[in-house]
This record gives structure tokens, C-alpha cells and sequence, in this order.
């Protein structure tokens, strides 16, 4: 009885050993044979969770098996081609070819306007003149909010960055005629009617303003936009 009590203990211990044996020889294979996740898979929470912001305002992602950024779409100056004008007020700035700049001998007053006489042309001036009261640029805002005509227009005054100066912008627009969409002269969207910006460096006010002269003049705000966007100032 003794030897068969012997043989079962030993038995029973071989049996938890090999058992043993086996349980770590999984934890090791699990352990050392499983593939460790890629870069992507690691940063699976970084790439979908972070973003950058492109030059031309775009947003990216990261992507790619190492979780690297996508790249930013190319960015086309469309007005490489402009023309380049030079103010000895201390300034520069392009336009376009189809328009074109009159600068008489007081460069304190330039104009861009359309080269035809075609109706609704593109009208806009740029005007430098001293500050001797010294005003604000939202002072000047006033001046507009508070004019004459103010009463019969829309008015949205906001702030605007121009060759590194902040300043005012001032955008008039002439309500809808009727408020009566049944009336034939019903204007269902407002009509732009002028848009102003003020900058004041060195005392001197710098005003551009792109408007319809005497009602014949489209108000192209995307032209406006890109012009002032060329904006410098050299000194």
C-alpha cells in the first residue's frame, strides 16, 4: 500500500509539473512569438486625435505607417503674375494686369480701377494723409457709423491685419429694398455698397476704399481682398 501511495504522490507531482511547464511555456510564447503593434497602431489615438493647420488655412491629419503628417496641398500665388507698385509714402502692393493703377504726381491719392469703360467697372482708391488730430482707427469707424448716409445702411465694423498693422474695416451695404417679397422691387440679399479700411502708422492714416462711384461699380470683394493682401509697408 505504502509503494502505491508513493507512485500516486509522485504521480500527482509529475502531473502539476508537466501542468506548470506548460502554463509558462505559453506565457513565453505569447509573450516572445506575438508580433509587437506597428507605429501606426501605437499612435492609432495620436493620428486620428491630432491635426495641423496649412498655409492656406487647410487642416491635416497624421497618417502613414509612422504616424507622420500628411503633407500640406501646394500653394498657388495667384497674383505671381501682378503687377508691383511702389508708394513713396513707404508702401508697395500688387494688381492685376486687367486693371490699372493711376498715380498722378501726388501719391498721397492712387486709384485702381477697370482699363474699359465697360459698365460696372472695378473702382477702388488708396489715400495717405496725416493724422494731426491723433485719432484712432476706430475713431474713424465712428466717423462712418455716425455719417449722413449711416441712417439707410448696414454697417458691420470688425478688425483687419494689413502689412503687419491692425486696423478697422468698414463695410456699408444697402438694405433690401422692400421688405415684401411679393413687391416687384423686393432686393431679397443686400446689395455691398462700399468698404473701407483704416490703418494708422507713423501718424499717418492710410485709407483704402473700393465702392460703387455713382452706382456703376461692381463690388468685387475677392479683387479688394487679394490686392490689400499684397500690401507692404518698406518703412
Amino acid at each position: 500500500m505504502k509503494t502505491q501511495k508513493g507512485i500516486l504522490t509522485l504521480s500527482g507531482i509529475i502531473i502539476i509539473v508537466a501542468v506548470a511547464i506548460i502554463a509558462f511555456g505559453g506565457i513565453f510564447a505569447y509573450q516572445y512569438l506575438t508580433p509587437e503593434p506597428s507605429n501606426n497602431q501605437q499612435n492609432s489615438v495620436a493620428c486620428t486625435m491630432e491635426a495641423k493647420i496649412c498655409p492656406d488655412g487647410s487642416s491635416v491629419g497624421r497618417t502613414g505607417p509612422n504616424c507622420e503628417f500628411t503633407a500640406c496641398p501646394a500653394v498657388v500665388d495667384q497674383t505671381a503674375d501682378w503687377k508691383i507698385y511702389s508708394n513713396t509714402n513707404g508702401y508697395t502692393l500688387k494688381y492685376p494686369s486687367n486693371l490699372i493703377l493711376s498715380a498722378p504726381s501726388n501719391p498721397n491719392y492712387v486709384e485702381i480701377k477697370s482699363l474699359s469703360t465697360a459698365e460696372k467697372p472695378f473702382f477702388a482708391y488708396i489715400e495717405v494723409k496725416g493724422n494731426t488730430n491723433d485719432l484712432t482707427v476706430q475713431d474713424y469707424a465712428n466717423r462712418v457709423i455716425t455719417g449722413g448716409a449711416a441712417s439707410n445702411k448696414n454697417i458691420v465694423v470688425e478688425d483687419i491685419t494689413v502689412g503687419g498693422i491692425t486696423g478697422k474695416k468698414v463695410t456699408k451695404d444697402n438694405p433690401p429694398s422692400d421688405a415684401n417679397p411679393e413687391n416687384p422691387n423686393y432686393v431679397a440679399e443686400n446689395t455691398l455698397n462700399d468698404s473701407i479700411i483704416y490703418l494708422i502708422k507713423d501718424n499717418k492714416l492710410y485709407v483704402f476704399e473700393i465702392y460703387n462711384k455713382d452706382g456703376l461699380v461692381i463690388y468685387d470683394s475677392k479683387i479688394a481682398n487679394q490686392i490689400i493682401s499684397t500690401f507692404k509697408f518698406t518703412k
